[in-house]
């Protein structure tokens, strides 16, 4: 189900992908204030165990899907080495821009996740963190990352997992408050409104087996409330 399933979705998806850039265009100032305070500064534990998952090797090629300002980055240096090459996509420019040295040499691309302009079987590796419950086409992005992969390669996605209980319910409430703290409380509201919204860990392998990858797996982490998934092509 792509960018031309009819006239109906094209301008659904097209709404929701201009809802996203205005969210992260009037957070990317706070962001990474907001991780930390959200993550309770456990957030680089996360991603380096997530790039584990990617099993890159110095001088590979990774490409890290909706990278924001840019987190992913220094994590994915380290596994491919000053010889490997990085490339790091984004839709919105002011996250981008907040990237600074953290990107390591890193190719920065100003591009939509679901219409990657990045040749095919090119890339070892593909990380997308916090970033599949925004996009506005789930398969059609999976689909890209699956396209660009080597045979071979892995795509690793980190995010929050879909949950119930008090800890899902504690996390929503701290996402108001920081929200609040740092000026942002209807931008922090939507970021909760998409986590309650988004794919379980069990659903995204499930999304992950039908575009093709194989050896598909999940891990929860943060009381259930963070999640790596990954699978090879």
């Amino acid at each position: 189900m792509g960018w031309d399933s009819g006239p109906q979705l094209v301008a659904e998806r097209t709404e929701r992908a201009r809802l996203v850039r205005d969210v992260f265009t009037r957070i990317a100032p706070v962001y990474d204030r907001g991780n930390a305070l959200l993550s309770l500064g456990f957030e680089n534990r996360w991603r380096a165990a997530a790039v584990a998952k990617s099993e890159l090797r110095p001088g590979d090629t990774a490409l890290d899907l909706c990278c924001g300002t840019g987190s992913f980055l220094p994590h994915l240096r380290r596994a491919v080495g000053n010889s490997g090459t990085l490339l790091g996509l984004d839709v919105c420019l002011p996250m981008l821009g907040r990237v600074g040295t953290r990107h390591s040499g890193a190719g920065l691309v100003l591009a939509d996740a679901c219409r990657v302009p990045v040749g095919s079987a090119t890339v070892d590796a593909v990380t997308i963190g916090w970033g599949l419950r925004n996009v506005p086409d789930l398969r059609l992005c999976l689909e890209e990352a699956g396209r660009v992969l080597r045979p071979g390669g892995r795509l690793v996605s980190l995010d929050m997992a879909h949950s119930r209980g008090a800890p899902f319910a504690a996390c929503t409430l701290m996402a108001r408050l920081v929200g609040g703290i740092l000026g942002q409380r209807s931008a922090y509201c939507y970021l909760a409104q998409s986590t309650a919204a988004f794919a379980s860990p069990e659903e995204l392998a499930a999304e992950f087996s039908k575009v093709g990858l194989r050896g598909v797996g999940h891990r929860r982490m943060f009381f259930g409330l963070i999640a790596i998934v990954w699978g090879a092509k």
